[in-house]
């Protein structure tokens, strides 16, 4: 599993994610892409609300 941070913003990260796969038996064969997703984490508070995230400029 291969991830990146696509964008940092105040309130939330994207993150692309990637999950690649070997045949168990095939030590030579290739990898091979089995999912992939772009996915977007929100920093709440105690009210499930929006907050900065650390380091954020407000």
């Amino acid at each position: 599993i291969y991830a990146t941070v696509v964008k940092t913003g105040r309130t939330s990260i994207r993150v692309h994610v990637e999950a690649w796969k070997r045949p168990r038996n095939h030590a030579k064969a290739e990898a091979m892409r089995v999912t992939e997703g772009v996915f977007t984490y929100v920093a709440i508070d105690e009210d499930r609300k929006p907050r900065t995230l650390p380091g954020a400029e407000p």
